[in-house]
């Protein structure tokens, strides 16, 4: 089994998040894992909701642009996820990276399908119900009406593919 700590640049991110990796690395093909590694993804630990900042420069000693994934510490402690749930809310937010809209209505459900795609549907609705179940107040009613209905389209088996495209770094110019 392939580990992704290539995703971590700081032991305190490291050190909260590995076990969720592990499982993920576990339950991953190595050739998906790989598109992770190329695709020059960070992920790091912080009190802002999860987020995903594309063509981030890293500093001058990386000159490479990369993905940073922000994982929202206090909603992982305070939504009591399983696992599986916790892990498939950060696979949906490489979601946002490897299946890309930019319709940006539809962003969040296109982010939910590429979890679905890799069988983690379920234990991503069910993520979202223990999310929607804690009535943060950061989240308005507009919200509360998308993510219900990100959770029926996560939970139908019907449901059409959504293929977006991998949303591309920038390339520094060479001198």
């Amino acid at each position: 089994m392939e580990d992704l700590d290539f995703l971590f640049k700081d032991g305190i991110t490291k050190a909260y998040l590995e076990k969720y990796t592990n499982y993920l690395a576990y339950k991953l093909t190595p050739n998906l894992i790989e598109n992770f590694r190329n695709n020059n993804i960070t992920l790091l630990l912080n009190v802002s909701p999860g987020n995903v900042i594309s063509n981030f420069m890293f500093p001058f000693t990386e000159p490479t642009f990369g993905h940073i994934i922000i994982i929202e510490k206090n909603v992982l402690e305070n939504c009591d996820f399983t696992l599986e749930e916790a892990s498939s809310m950060i696979l949906h937010e490489f979601g946002h990276i490897f299946n890309d809209i930019n319709n940006q209505d539809k962003k969040e459900f296109y982010a939910d399908y590429y979890a679905k795609s890799l069988g983690f549907g379920n234990t991503l609705a069910s993520g979202l119900t223990k999310f929607l179940n804690k009535k943060f107040k950061f989240i308005d009613e507009q919200t509360i009406q998308e993510i219900e209905d990100r959770i029926k389209a996560l939970q139908n088996s019907e449901q059409e593919p959504l293929i977006g495209n991998l949303k591309v770094l920038r390339v520094l110019p060479n001198n």
